[in-house]
């Protein structure tokens, strides 16, 4: 045979040991060489398969494989049309995927055929089709998590990100992240803080976990995240960068900052209620401590507060209350403390006072602004206020004993003609 050189039974031991089918055919598409992995892949009868002609075999292979294949799988081919590599990949009736490589069969005299090559690649094809759909699902749970989820390599620039983290980024897809870096979004002082923490995670390999983030905009807005980061490494182990998923926290820290608010200021003044006021004498009793200057309590109630009540009713009384908060505000320095004990009644942290005379004339002053009138809805109210004052350490340095010096000490400027301020007497 012309197809078979010197040789010959070691050429077709190599093609007996290839693991793939192979066939080796001429000009008319008829199979002139093959080895027995070709035969038992189509089901043929190894002796007669050089007797068939082309159509016949084509026609065999073509009962096995199923109607629906991707454009350009056809069973059959041409001989002459110069092929030096083509791959086709055909399903077949009974669930397997095959693969089929054509190449140009040449000898020192030229091209005699081809080499027709079928691999059953079932297996691959299966692992492709689940590593497909888990990027897919990958795919979908990024593009479908409320979360922003990024990814970004050595130099902290992203190579992708969710339609979530693009939306926070104000950009109409997350293709347009690719290669930026928080710099382009954030201040650079953001985007400096972010970079430092990634490049210790990279260098330490350890994650930086559940990090909450002040995040300002170009408009002036404000948002919270909580941001967890982890080192990016390939299949190899080999680090390539970091990878996070961060949630927006915004509403919960409003939230946190309106409880709080509400659990330490009064709804109707908005100056401190009694319990941020005991924090606040913490503070300064224990600068009172360092500095060795005195600090005061005073407690405060407004004279005639019930007439205005019941004369003009509560609405206007409640603004007489927050009138009387403002100006109590503009008689104190910012490190005092002006507090609603809750009605009428208020109290003052005086501190960073040399001695007991400017504790008075304080005190004095406030007297003076709140027994000036005040126009509620176009009245004018004249309304006092009588005062106690307790001094820490003198008469004592828990708030609670104060508290008690100092009231006595308000309802004795009360029983005394009112508009006045009393000393508590110790002894």
């Amino acid at each position: 045979m012309d197809w078979l050189p010197e040789g010959a039974e070691a050429m077709r031991a190599i093609l007996e040991s290839d693991p793939d089918g192979i066939a080796v055919i001429d000009f008319t598409a008829t199979v002139v060489l093959h080895n027995t992995r070709y035969a038992e892949l189509w089901g043929f009868v190894p002796e007669q398969l050089t007797a068939l002609r082309a159509e016949q075999r084509w026609a065999w292979q073509a009962r096995q494989i199923a109607p629906e294949q991707e454009p350009g799988a056809d069973i059959a081919f041409r001989v002459e049309s110069g092929i030096q590599s083509e791959c086709v990949v055909f399903r077949m009736l009974d669930g397997r995927w095959m693969e089929r490589r054509l190449y140009d069969h040449r000898t020192p005299g030229g091209k005699m055929g081809l080499v027709v090559r079928w691999r059953d690649i079932t297996a691959l094809h299966e692992a492709n089709r689940l590593a497909r759909h888990e990027r897919e699902l990958m795919h979908s749970l990024m593009d479908s998590i409320p979360d922003q989820i990024f990814f970004k390599d050595l130099d902290s620039r992203f190579i992708r990100i969710n339609p979530s983290l693009a939306l926070r980024y104000g950009i109409a897809h997350p293709a347009e992240a690719v290669g930026k870096s928080d710099a382009d979004f954030y201040s650079a002082e953001h985007a400096a803080r972010t970079r430092a923490d990634e490049v210790e995670i990279m260098r330490s390999g350890k994650p930086l976990l559940r990090q909450v983030l002040l995040e300002r905009w170009p408009d002036g807005s404000e948002t919270w995240n909580m941001c967890t980061k982890m080192p990016l490494r390939d299949a190899r182990g080999a680090l390539i960068g970091i990878y996070g998923i961060a949630h927006d926290i915004t509403e919960h820290k409003r939230t946190e900052a309106l409880i709080w608010q509400q659990a330490n200021f009064d709804a109707l003044t908005e100056l401190p209620n009694r319990r941020l006021l005991r924090d606040r004498w913490l503070q300064a009793a224990s600068l009172r401590e360092r500095s060795g200057q005195l600090l005061a309590l005073l407690v405060l109630d407004l004279d005639r507060f019930k007439a205005v009540n019941d004369t003009l009713g509560h609405a206007r009384g409640d603004e007489l209350l927050v009138k009387v908060a403002s100006r109590l505000r503009e008689c104190v320095r910012a490190s005092d403390t002006v507090a609603r004990l809750g009605g009428d009644e208020f109290a003052l942290i005086l501190n960073g006072l040399p001695d007991a005379s400017q504790v008075e004339q304080r005190a004095g002053c406030i007297i003076a602004a709140l027994a000036r009138p005040f126009e509620i809805a176009g009245i004018t109210v004249d309304v006092s206020a009588s005062a106690g004052i307790a001094l820490c350490p003198r008469d004592g340095d828990q708030l609670e004993q104060l508290f008690l010096h100092a009231d006595r000490a308000m309802y004795c400027a009360k029983s005394g003609g009112r508009n006045r301020v009393h000393w508590h007497a110790p002894g």
